[in-house]
């Protein structure tokens, strides 16, 4: 016996395909169309692939295949607890580890409160070093956020500053771990 591995995220949603499916039935028995029978069926079908691609979309099927291939996931932490030396240290850890990295998968992301979004190329997460949030730049720089400042090229708002300082007055190093663990390839 053959066995798919299929995992939902979602499955609750997979009970649409009951009235899914009530409702093409009664539009097909109902209809008013003057198709012959075989182009109804033709429709009811293609109708119901497509109930059945939505409904499975939304139930987040996922298809599990295993993998010998490593993946690891840099967690930085940027909050204030870290002062400039560990930040620099940080730096210097992912640079060595990028140049032995080879053709291996790998992802990088900062957290401290809030989890920022996972990059999974090192030259976008390089920008964030550069720009002073990892490297041990000055604090305006630390609590600027990289993603205003480099995205647009402009110097980041009030704002924004204040959002970056008020998320990096603690860790939340558990909810960094989940995003990680779910930015992992399963298997």
């Amino acid at each position: 016996m053959i066995v798919m591995p299929i995992e939902f995220t979602q499955p609750t949603w997979l009970f649409l395909l009951i009235p899914a499916g009530i409702m093409l039935l009664w539009w097909f028995a109902r209809s008013l169309s003057d198709f012959s029978k075989a182009q109804r069926v033709a429709s009811l079908l293609v109708r119901g692939v497509i109930c059945l691609l939505l409904t499975l979309a939304l139930a987040g099927m996922t298809w599990l295949g295993n993998t010998d291939e490593p993946f690891v996931v840099f967690l930085v932490d940027r909050s204030a607890s870290i002062g400039a030396a560990g930040r620099a240290h940080a730096a210097a850890y992912l640079r060595e580890a990028e140049t032995v990295r080879g053709g291996q998968s790998a992802a990088w992301m900062s957290y401290a409160l809030a989890t920022d979004r996972a990059v999974n190329d090192w030259q976008d997460y390089e920008r964030t070093l550069v720009s002073g949030a990892l490297a041990g730049g000055d604090k305006a720089d630390a609590t600027a956020g990289v993603n205003s400042a480099v995205a647009t090229g402009r110097e980041p708002r009030d704002a924004d500053r204040s959002e970056r300082a008020i998320r990096e007055r603690g860790t939340d190093l558990a909810g960094a771990i989940r995003t990680a663990a779910a930015f992992a390839p399963a298997g």
